[in-house]
Parts: C-alpha cells; structure tokens; sequence
C-alpha cells in the first residue's frame, strides 16, 4: 500500500513515516522543505496535482500547516494560504485520485476549552 505523508519533514510526518515505513508500508514523503526531492509545496495547486499523478498515494496523511500561532497571526495570508488554501487542494487531490485522507490538526482549536476534550467538545 502507498501512504502519502504530506509535512513528512515536520515532527508528526517524520514519525509517521518511520513508523509505517517499519511495518512495511511503502512511503511517499512530501514536504515543502525537501529541496530538491519530493518537493510539495500544498499552496501550489498544480503542484500537488503533479504530484498524486507522479506517485498514485492510496492514502495521504496530511500533516502540512503552519502550526505557531503567532506566525499565523502575525502574516495571516500565508496562514489562510497553507492551511485552508493548501488543506482544500489537497483535499481535491484526493478526491480527484480517489486517496483517502487521514488529517492531522492541533490541539490549539480547542483553546479556552477546560476538562476533558473529545471530538464532539
């Protein structure tokens, strides 16, 4: 099976990839910062069409976003351009190739929830 893991460079992704590529799974790694190889910028919607059609994923883990608060804040269109932007063109992608998405989030959406948090909080 092929499991795409798109942020492979990041904290989550590179563990993924370990981990799955241990249990035999055949790993395709993109990450914007894998210059040259691999390179996959999710912004870039040609780019990310290229690249399902280079490497036919069955599945994608997304771990790709810029994840500190303040730089999303402090440049908040290169926020809204890597993680709704680049989120909704991997999201066609998957559609378009019939891949089935696992996506990753932070625990910063549940800010000023106190107690025990579950996916219906």
């Amino acid at each position: 099976m092929k499991i795409g893991i798109i942020g492979a460079e990041g904290f989550i992704g590179g563990r993924y990839c370990k981990v799955l590529e241990s249990h035999g799974y055949e790993i395709i790694a993109g990450d914007i910062r894998s210059w040259p190889d691999d390179n996959l910028d999710i912004r870039d919607k040609v780019q990310v069409l290229e690249w399902f059609e280079n490497n036919n994923p069955e599945i994608i883990i997304l771990t790709a976003a810029i994840i500190r608060q303040d730089d999303v804040y402090n440049n908040s269109a290169d926020g809204m351009d890597t993680n709704v932007t680049g989120v909704i063109n991997v999201l066609e992608a998957c559609r378009d190739h019939g891949a089935l998405l696992m996506f990753s989030s932070t625990v910063h959406v549940y800010e000023g929830i106190s107690g025990k948090v579950d996916e219906i909080t």
